[in-house]
């Protein structure tokens, strides 16, 4: 079995990735052979353990350019995700921490099956550390908690959104 692994760093630094490297160690110990594609402006250099793709982006900043502009180096690099796709022959391909819905486009597109991680919380967490006011962890799952644990100001949008996903 191969599974190409999409990730935004590719160097042992902090939590998420380091869960990334530990997830690579132990499925190549099981036989699983891994790709990597990763930024070439995050990563501390191919390791030479497994087979690295490197490319100019991942996470395109959206909110620093235009829509055109976007649109433009995004579709570059979807052309670049299918290029890696179409040579590596995945089984599966692992989305680790990913928020670019071109990457998650030229995933599904392929039609391999689509494995995604949220490692870190600030992906999905309105305080980025999943803690509380109080700094004690949270136990309650994005949602309504967010607006009663005092997360999240109740602004009318926020409500709207956060009842609806509860």
């Amino acid at each position: 079995m191969k599974v190409l692994h999409v990730c935004s760093f590719y160097q042992p630094f902090g939590g998420a990735e380091k869960l990334l490297f530990s997830v690579l160690d132990l499925l190549e110990a099981r036989g699983v052979e891994n790709a990597v594609l990763a930024p070439a402006s995050q990563m501390a250099g191919a390791t030479g353990r497994r087979t690295e793709h490197f490319v100019d982006f991942l996470e395109y900043p959206f909110s620093r350019a235009d829509l055109l502009t976007g649109i433009r180096h995004n579709t570059r690099l979807m052309t670049a995700v299918h290029r890696v796709i179409d040579s590596e022959r995945p089984d599966v391909i692992h989305l680790h921490n990913q928020q670019n819905p071109f990457i998650y486009k030229a995933c599904t597109d392929s039609g391999i099956p689509l494995v995604r991680n949220v490692h870190d919380p600030r992906l999905y967490c309105p305080t980025n550390w999943r803690l509380l006011p109080d700094e004690s962890l949270c136990p309650h799952p994005f949602g309504r908690a967010c607006i009663t644990e005092g997360c999240v100001k109740p602004t009318a949008g926020n409500v709207k959104h956060l009842a609806a996903m509860a």
